[in-house]
């Protein structure tokens, strides 16, 4: 699950958060393949921190920084991959869906609210 936070101090960064019921890998841990093009993204966090404000629930999360001109590229692209590589395997989805209650509508969002709406809405 990825979700994002604004950085009112950097007005072209946000943070990608990513969130894991497993612990989350080491280095380039989050990885995309935006129409075909490899980008990978290191963490800011040297480990996952352990999120257990749900009872009954561990969530592991990681967090990264990107510029905004990313995040318009995800927004737009016609083809997304997202890859998260955990301790011991990993997790991958398309985020190039427009499904509601998934990642690409939720960023469309986040960015009209920031002021840098999408290209293709």
């Amino acid at each position: 699950m990825l979700s994002l936070q604004n950085l009112t101090n950097k007005p072209n960064s946000a943070i990608l958060i990513a969130w894991s019921r497993s612990p989350i890998g080491g280095g380039a841990s989050l990885l995309f393949k935006i129409d075909g093009t490899p980008l990978e993204l290191e963490s800011m966090d040297r480990v996952s921190t352990v999120d257990r404000d749900t009872p009954g629930q561990q969530w592991f999360t990681k967090r990264y920084e990107v510029g905004l001109p990313l995040l318009r590229q995800l927004a737009a692209a016609t083809n997304a991959l997202a890859r998260l590589n955990l301790e011991r395997s990993f997790v991958q989805g398309q985020i190039s869906n427009d499904t509601p209650k998934t990642f690409r509508p939720a960023l469309r969002q986040f960015l009209a609210e920031v002021g840098t709406a999408s290209p293709k809405q």
